[in-house]
């Protein structure tokens, strides 16, 4: 039968984590045939080994993608999406997992019944020290479980581990050297083709460790990280054509007085962050009434 969604995994020195995640997936109860893709960036342990043995032990569901050399992250994030020929996807890192057996049938479910939405996502487990268990609900608004373009561009309030999507293409700026963020781009084009439903269950566990995704980028250079947004904002806005300028604008002056308080410790930056954060939230709230 042909393969209705592509479940895109990304593996470097994963070895104590990968075979939790990959188990998590292949053990969804679904209707309909799914295949599960890993790119493994060219690990120092054995990660690559035992992702393998998995291939071997589904070869008509699993399918491992080697480097030849260490690509990092992004690019590692962006090849082993663009391998996928499904009409839909889902992500997961190599050291999270899915807690919900039915993650993929509900995802499905809910964009294959409603085109107007491009992407769904759900709340998520946070474990730290492999044994501490916390709940988050991100959302911004927990009053609504659709959000748009704008909204996400507000403020992210989902993790990777939690989404499946439309499958888009994926231009050649993602791969700016510059870029320490896979998923802010990354979901910024998907929220150019429609809306995102949120599913208000907990699906995921994501693990907060030393070598993780979300920490690493967490603790990068400040500086970095305020680049990374200017070229997400400067290239996303030309791709949709300068709709949500306003909305960009208010976005890099939020991020660079974050920067500037981060970096000095002034009230006055504080201030100033805070006031372009109010904006863009009466620029939302207005939009939403009109």
């Amino acid at each position: 039968m042909m393969k209705k969604v592509s479940v895109c995994i990304i593996a470097y020195n994963h070895e104590g984590f990968i075979a939790e995640c990959i188990e998590s997936i292949v053990s969804q109860k679904a209707d309909f045939d799914f295949e599960v893709i890993i790119g493994e960036d060219k690990s120092t342990d054995n990660t690559l080994l035992i992702c393998k043995e998995y291939q071997e032990k589904y070869p008509e569901m699993i399918r491992v993608i080697e480097r030849e050399s260490n690509v990092g992250m992004l690019a590692n994030w962006f090849d082993t999406i663009k391998e996928a020929k499904t009409e839909y996807l889902a992500l997961c890192e190599g050291d999270d997992y899915w807690i919900d057996k039915y993650k993929l049938q509900k995802s499905f479910e809910i964009l294959k019944n409603n085109p107007k939405y491009s992407i769904v996502t759900s709340n998520v487990v946070e474990l730290s020290n492999n044994s501490d268990f916390k709940k988050y609900d991100w959302r911004w608004d927990k009053k609504r479980n659709v959000f748009k373009f704008e909204d996400y561009l507000y403020q992210l309030f989902f993790h990777t581990s939690t989404v499946m999507f439309k499958k888009v293409s994926l231009p050649d700026f993602l791969y700016n050297k510059e870029l320490i963020q896979a998923d802010i781009p990354l979901f910024l084009l998907i929220l150019l083709k429609g809306d995102l439903y949120h599913l208000n269950e907990f699906t995921s566990v994501y693990r907060r460790h030393e070598g993780g995704i979300t920490n690493s980028v967490q603790n990068k250079n400040d500086l970095k990280k305020i680049k990374s947004i200017k070229v997400i904002c400067e290239n996303i806005n030309r791709y949709s054509d300068y709709k949500y300028s306003k909305y960009f604008y208010l976005k890099n002056k939020i991020e660079l007085y974050i920067y500037k308080y981060n970096k000095t410790k002034q009230n006055r930056f504080k201030i100033t962050y805070r006031f372009f954060k109010l904006l863009f939230l009466i620029n939302l709230m207005f939009k939403k009434n009109v």
